[in-house]
C-alpha cells in the first residue's frame, strides 16, 4: 500500500510542478504583451487616388501628425483637414488654405475626434477612422474631397 501512495505523489507532483512552470511560461509571455492584440496592429493611412500618405503618427493627446505627398495632375488648395472616427463629420476640421505643386509634401497636425469627443488614450491603444482631405483643383476650379482610412496606434 505504501508505494502506491507514494506512486500517486510521485504522478501529482511531476504533472504540478510542469503545470507551475506552463503558468510561468504564460505569464510572461502576457507580460511581454504577446496576447495584446494591438500589440501587432500595423499603423497604415492609405487615401485614394490623387494623394499618399508618406507618414502617420498618433500621440497620447489625440494628434496626429501626418505627412502627405499630392499626386493628382494638377495643383490643388487644401481647404479643410478633418481626422474623425464619423467619415461625415467635418464640425473639427482644419482649414490650412495650403496650395501643393504636383508631387510637393505636406506635413500637418490635427486634432483626431472619436465622434464630437477629443481622442485619447495610453500608449499602444488603437485609433481607427478617417482623414478627410477636401481641396479644390487651381486648374479646373472643381471642389474634391479625399478620405484615408486610418489605424493609428499611439507611440
Amino acid at each position: 500500500m505504501n508505494f502506491k501512495l507514494q506512486s500517486a505523489m510521485e504522478y501529482l507532483m511531476t504533472y504540478g510542478w510542469a503545470i507551475l512552470i506552463i503558468a510561468v511560461v504564460l505569464a510572461a509571455l502576457d507580460m511581454l504583451g504577446v496576447f495584446n492584440p494591438s500589440a501587432f496592429a500595423k499603423t497604415f493611412c492609405v487615401f485614394e487616388s490623387g494623394i499618399t500618405c508618406q507618414s502617420a503618427i498618433l500621440f497620447t493627446n489625440g494628434t496626429a501628425d501626418i505627412n502627405i505627398v499630392q499626386n493628382t495632375n494638377s495643383p490643388i488648395n487644401i481647404t479643410s483637414i478633418n481626422c474623425n472616427t464619423n467619415p461625415t463629420d467635418y464640425s473639427n476640421s482644419i482649414t490650412p488654405n495650403t496650395i501643393l505643386a504636383i508631387s510637393d509634401n505636406y506635413s500637418f497636425s490635427i486634432q483626431c475626434f472619436s465622434n464630437s469627443t477629443k481622442f485619447s488614450g495610453p500608449i499602444g491603444s488603437i485609433f481607427d477612422g478617417y482623414i478627410t482631405i477636401n481641396y479644390t483643383d487651381i486648374e479646373s476650379q472643381f471642389p474634391h474631397s479625399n478620405s484615408a482610412h486610418v489605424l493609428l496606434k499611439i507611440k
